[in-house]
């Protein structure tokens, strides 16, 4: 594989709650995460390639991000779930998995701080070290020029939710004024 790869952290979920989630991974979202999801996801769209897969982190409040996304791009993939992106998998165990796939187009992968954040400095400088900022609902855009690699991506862009809320406002504001693009 080589291209670009999108890291999503999932929204923002429900506030952790032992009795009612003894296991974490089936926390899910919050309400407010959702819908403010749901409009940085119109964002995001507009920076997607037609198509592209989509792999998700098997905790609920990233599987249904992921989600989310699938509901308004048309071009991406039911999610994958990885088991890869879960917030206490390694980095390096997610890179040599995406090192064996075979992808066309964008991935766009949902997981979990301080994982993802770590994942991009292993893509980017060949180390396990956070070097972005990752807020919930936010994505980073890396790219691959060949299989990926410790070191081997570089940093394409690296937006907040509010920041693809606003792209996703933009958006609709063009459909509603003719503009299909």
């Amino acid at each position: 594989m080589s291209g670009r790869i999108i890291l999503v952290r999932h929204a923002q979920a429900m506030t952790r709650d032992l009795v009612r989630w003894p296991n974490d991974s089936n926390r899910p979202l919050a309400p407010e995460g959702m819908r403010e999801f749901e409009r940085a996801a119109r964002g995001l769209c507009m920076l997607l390639e037609e198509k592209g897969k989509i792999i998700s982190s098997p905790c609920k409040r990233a599987r249904q991000t992921a989600d989310i996304l699938r509901s308004v791009w048309s071009g991406g993939s039911v999610p994958a779930l990885w088991k890869e992106l879960n917030p206490e998998a390694e980095p390096t165990d997610f890179l040599e998995r995406l090192e064996k796939e075979n992808f066309r187009g964008d991935v766009v992968a949902f997981g979990h701080e301080p994982h993802l954040s770590r994942f991009v400095g292993l893509a980017v400088s060949g180390e396990p070290l956070s070097v972005v900022k990752f807020y919930k609902g936010g994505a980073v855009a890396i790219e691959f020029a060949q299989q990926p690699r410790p070191g081997g991506a570089r940093l394409l862009w690296a937006l907040p939710r509010r920041q693809l809320m606003l792209l996703g406002k933009r958006r609709s504001s063009r459909k509603h004024r003719g503009h299909d693009d």
